[in-house]
């Protein structure tokens, strides 16, 4: 026989459960609330250091206009086994896979070509696990990849950009093993092998004949203004329209007396509505205008339309350039090359 109530009791227990249950769900929910307001706060607007690397599933790419321009190289981020480098034939259109990033947990970080045309410097991983990324060479001719720098765990080297004479490549040093994320500027010497921190709180290097520059980094990882070093070891500082505007995609300018560089378009900071994308931070997807500017701080726009850009290379006087949207190139005239939504990386 039941004790005397024994079924009031059973009932009032279960009860207190559901309610003990219903308390950790909402108070889960409240933190994954939060965490996902923070992530996606609306305040800022600066691009993030480390590219986006997650595979990105979409339709194979299509060539809709051709245009007199050298050749150009473009990581392709599509769901494997369709992972690839490619090249494209500006002047007929034609796209050959160069590499096939292979099954498993391999990944590129970024890419540049050398000065002779004949080399990619690649940043690459053959296991996102080890939580970093080295530089290999890709020969373009024989297809063939050679290890560098290998991997170091918790070092990511992105953002590479050739030395003029070839002979070594510049990265940012992107150093996630302490408690802060250290960024810098490293040089990669491709004979010895080895690695040599050049700035801290820098990123975005650029060499021009034997002047180095990059986007300095704020206390708050902004990057407004540019900075330089020039072969005497003297460092300037050029402070683009008063340090108003977050920078990204640093370039060759025409000549050697400008540079070019993307300015980040400003957010509305009223606040985000719940189901809204985030604006800007963790993520490339904020469009961003094409500006030259001079050592005197002289701002003048390209005339290229505001576009969300993922990565940019200067060839001459033309910048090729990876969009939400495909591959496009331009002066100031934007000529797009590419309709993908897969394509990572561009370098000419």
């Amino acid at each position: 026989m039941a004790a005397p109530g024994g079924q009031n009791a059973a009932a009032s227990i279960t009860f207190w459960r559901r309610i003990a249950r219903l308390a950790k769900v909402a108070i889960v929910v409240t933190l994954g609330l939060g965490v996902w307001l923070i992530g996606f706060s609306s305040d800022e607007q600066t691009a993030p250091v480390l590219p986006d690397t997650n595979v990105q599933f979409s339709l194979d790419l299509a060539v809709i206009d051709t245009v007199d321009h050298d050749l150009i190289y473009a990581v392709e981020q599509r769901a494997r086994p369709y992972y690839r480098i490619f090249s494209l034939d500006p002047k007929s259109g034609d796209v050959q896979t160069i590499f096939t990033v292979p099954d498993g947990n391999a990944i590129i970080y970024g890419i540049a070509l050398d000065p002779t045309g004949n080399t990619l410097a690649v940043s690459y991983t053959p296991d996102f696990e080890l939580g970093g990324s080295g530089i290999w060479t890709l020969d373009v001719a024989t297809q063939e990849m050679a290890r560098v720098l290998p991997v170091t765990d918790g070092v990511f080297l992105t953002d590479i950009s050739w030395a003029p004479d070839g002979n070594s490549v510049l990265v940012n040093h992107v150093d996630r093993r302490g408690a802060d994320e250290e960024l810098s500027i490293a040089r990669i010497s491709l004979s010895s092998e080895s690695i040599t921190l050049l700035v801290a709180d820098a990123i975005n290097p650029i060499q021009i004949d034997e002047t180095l520059y990059y986007l300095n980094v704020d206390e708050n990882l902004a990057r407004r203004s540019i900075g330089s070093i020039d072969p005497t070891g003297a460092a300037t500082t050029i402070d683009v329209d008063d340090g108003r505007h977050d920078l990204d995609h640093l370039l060759p300018g025409i000549g050697n007396a400008t540079l070019r560089v993307a300015i980040l378009e400003a957010t509305d900071d009223a606040g985000v509505t719940l189901g809204e994308p985030a604006s800007a931070h963790g993520s490339h997807d904020v469009p961003s205008t094409w500006w030259a500017v001079t050592a005197e701080s002289e701002l003048t726009p390209t005339g290229l339309e505001p576009s969300i850009v993922y990565d940019a290379a200067a060839n001459n006087d033309t910048i090729a350039y990876a969009t939400n949207e495909g591959l496009s190139v331009g002066t100031t005239t934007r000529i797009d090359l590419i309709r993908s939504r897969a394509i990572r990386f561009v370098t000419s």
